[in-house]
């Protein structure tokens, strides 16, 4: 269903990146499995929704290079002291 899924919202919000899209499609395909759920769901996606999801995910990823940039200037791996041998 990503695929359909992804090709809908492609249609609904035209200019709008294929990454972006591609989170919210991915997402809606856990819980949509027919083809009138799919019509269903992206009807409901607004662009309120496409531009939280995008803001969400650059979040996610800053913190996810801060704690990395972190961990090696300190020599931590999951919170934890690396031990050089």
């Amino acid at each position: 269903m990503y695929d359909t899924i992804l090709e809908q919202l492609k249609t609904k919000f035209p200019g709008v990146s294929e990454d972006i899209l591609g989170r919210v499609a991915k997402k809606l395909a856990g819980t949509a499995k027919t083809e009138d759920e799919v019509k269903t769901a992206v009807d409901g996606v607004t662009f309120q929704q496409l531009l939280e999801s995008y803001g969400d995910s650059r979040a996610n990823d800053a913190t996810k290079t801060a704690v990395m940039n972190y961990e090696k200037k300190h020599g931590l791996k999951d919170g934890k002291v690396v031990i050089l041998g």
